[in-house]
């Protein structure tokens, strides 16, 4: 018997990393892939991978980045209410980064030199108030706030 699975898509929203109790990284994410023959059906696959592959994912990609993912469809069974829910979600023994288009590059590059424009601005604006120890309204103000 053979239980693999490949799949290749785009992350559906960003992945999400927590720590068991035991201290190992577990990452669940959703994969969007659209099926060959029927190009206005997407299917949404739950993952989960373990370890420093799930940290590395959780770190370096984010929603809408395409990966391609190998492991084996695994059926979770959960009660609840008396009841036993049957959950499918592939476990991911190995992840492949997909390379981003020219245009996304772009669009990334923008947002962090609009990010970094942003916090140069607020670091200047926090200096000048400093340095003149006004707030800025024109007011002196002491910066002692007894919490």
């Amino acid at each position: 018997m053979l239980n693999k699975s490949i799949k290749l898509g785009r992350l559906a929203k960003d992945p999400e990393l927590r720590y068991t109790g035991a201290g190992k990284a577990v990452a669940n994410f959703t994969l969007a892939c659209d099926r060959k023959y029927n190009d206005d059906k997407t299917d949404f696959i739950p993952c989960v991978t373990w370890g420093k592959r799930a940290e590395d994912l959780c770190k370096y990609k984010k929603k809408g980045d395409m990966i391609l993912v190998e492991g084996f469809l695994q059926i979770r069974k959960n009660k609840k209410n008396g009841r036993t829910y049957k959950n499918p979600e592939v476990v991911c023994l190995d992840i492949t980064y997909m390379p981003i288009s020219r245009e996304e590059k772009r669009k990334r590059k923008k947002e962090a030199d609009t990010e970094e424009e942003v916090k140069k601005n607020v670091e200047k604006y926090n200096e000048e108030i400093k340095k003149d120890n006004k707030v800025p309204g024109g007011e002196e103000e002491d910066f002692d706030v007894p919490f």
